[in-house]
């Protein structure tokens, strides 16, 4: 695995928002030493702003924390420290805007580069074990990076997901005592895992995809963990099957997504436009470059109470075995094709407002009996 450092003695400076703290700066600082914590990105309780805590060794027991203003995309940034924390490589931080309060913010200016280690009189001290998040405060999180542990249970095989890459993906479920999430393990760690198995997974990647999900990073550490008892867990799992209800009406709804690969947000243009404008990247492309989405929502009826759900089209397709994005200029034979359906069960997500899974009743049943 490779990590990005940059050279020694080149600074890296970053542009970012004011820091959170309502106190204004009364002066600069330097920070020397050793990173030895990175904390998932977190939100200012007093305004938006999203920063994360950089733990740095000063002395022999010894450590102050920087808080470092982080902007939404700019993950690349976080990772700098975390390959300096792993590498163990002295690093000296500067130009730090400090408080009356004597809280430090590495905010627009400030710049971090490595030193050689003859220049630090005290030895690298391993920091606390590292603090583990479970799968119900995931669900209250946004974003960030995040340590996990829990039981893996595969998805399906391993695939290249798209043209755009060479690495292997392989999507799993993970299980803890709080619940379950969807997890992408990529590359080399998928050979690290067997199913059923528990492993601790560091730095993984808070993300939404067809819902909350978590996907393994350059920075994840794989080990095993210790066996926890999921047997409520799966019971609530099994529970979340809607059996063979009847579907009252479907909605296919086909969008355009910005083709930033870093966005692929929702967006619309102008009636008669030929170019579209992402208003969350700022980012303005034309219309036939864009991306497209679907979304296909339905409100399924059983034992006289209705559950309105969204499907997205890996799941849809999935079960119909075919790609339902054939019927983006056309949407009437699918919608015709899912109205028709009869006999097939629904599986939901924890929230109960997302299909997890499809399946007709019979395989339903069969699978269930080998849970």
């Amino acid at each position: 695995m490779s990590n990005f450092t940059p050279p020694p003695s080149k600074r890296v400076k970053y542009g970012m928002p004011s820091s959170p703290a309502s106190p204004s700066s009364t002066s600069a600082a330097i920070v020397i030493g050793y990173i030895q914590h990175v904390t998932p990105v977190k939100q200012s309780q007093a305004s938006s702003n999203l920063y994360f805590d950089v733990k740095v060794q000063t002395a022999n027991q010894e450590s102050k924390i920087v808080k470092v203003m982080h902007q939404k995309g700019d993950g690349c940034k976080r990772h700098i420290f975390v390959d300096k924390m792993n590498a163990q490589q002295p690093v000296k931080i500067s130009n730090l805007s400090v408080t009356a309060s004597g809280t430090m913010f590495f905010n627009k200016g400030a710049g971090i580069q490595d030193l050689p280690s003859h220049t630090i009189t005290f030895q690298y001290e391993v920091q606390d074990p590292f603090e583990v998040t479970m799968v119900n405060s995931l669900m209250k999180s946004t974003t960030g990076n995040f340590n996990v542990h829990g039981s893996i249970k595969w998805k399906g095989e391993a695939h290249i997901p798209s043209e755009k890459t060479t690495q292997f993906v392989r999507d799993a479920t993970l299980t803890d005592t709080s619940g379950s999430i969807p997890l992408s393990i990529w590359g080399e760690h998928i050979t690290a895992v067997e199913e059923g198995n528990f492993y601790t997974f560091t730095e993984c990647k808070l993300r939404h995809f067809y819902g909350k999900c978590l996907t393994t990073t350059k920075s994840t550490t794989v080990s095993a963990a210790e066996k926890q008892n999921l047997t409520k867990v799966k019971q609530q799992e099994v529970q979340n099957w809607i059996c063979c209800p009847e579907i009252l009406n479907v909605a296919v709804s086909p969008f355009l997504t910005c083709n930033n690969k870093d966005c692929k947000k929702k967006i619309t243009s102008p009636p008669g436009s030929n170019i579209a404008k992402c208003l969350n990247c700022n980012r303005s492309m034309l219309i036939k470059n864009c991306y497209v989405d679907m979304t296909v929502s339905f409100n399924l009826e059983k034992d006289g109470k209705v559950f309105p759900v969204t499907a997205f089209p890996k799941v849809v397709s999935a079960f119909l075995q075919e790609d339902i994005f054939n019927y983006r200029e056309d949407t009437e034979p699918l919608i015709e094709k899912l109205l028709l359906l009869d006999s097939v069960d629904f599986q939901l997500s924890q929230n109960g407002k997302l299909v997890a899974k499809m399946q007709d009743h019979e395989q339903s049943s069969d699978s269930s009996d080998n849970k």
